[in-house]
């Protein structure tokens, strides 16, 4: 359960990388990041470079970012009874309280 994009087109991972490269927005998604790992959510990238992508130093600040292809924040629910009841409302409803700044981040930076 989470929120974030996969599987950008050229024009929105420009966008991506454009915004984590600001100093107002790369701060804001480094800070969300941090906060969202902090509280034991996975945050990654279903695919990320090997080296800094082209135009960007290697030394950038938030390079690890910036090496990615896409984001996503969330958490891995294992196959348990409480899933079927009122329980799992919670636990979702939390899932997708925590991973909003994410999402409004990226629609706000990156989706048209």
């Amino acid at each position: 359960m989470g929120g974030g994009f996969y599987g950008p087109d050229p024009g929105a991972l420009q966008r991506f990388r454009a915004a984590i490269d600001d100093d107002t927005a790369g701060r804001q998604i480094q800070a969300i990041v941090r906060t969202l790992r902090r509280r034991g959510y996975e945050v990654g990238s279903h695919e990320t470079l090997s080296s800094a992508p082209r135009g960007y130093a290697p030394d950038h600040p938030r390079i690890d970012l910036l090496k990615m292809k896409d984001l996503f924040a969330g958490r891995r629910f294992a196959p348990a009874a409480w899933l079927a009841s009122a329980k799992a409302r919670g636990r979702i409803d939390r899932v997708i309280t925590d991973t909003a700044p994410l999402v409004k981040w990226l629609r706000q930076h990156v989706t048209v």
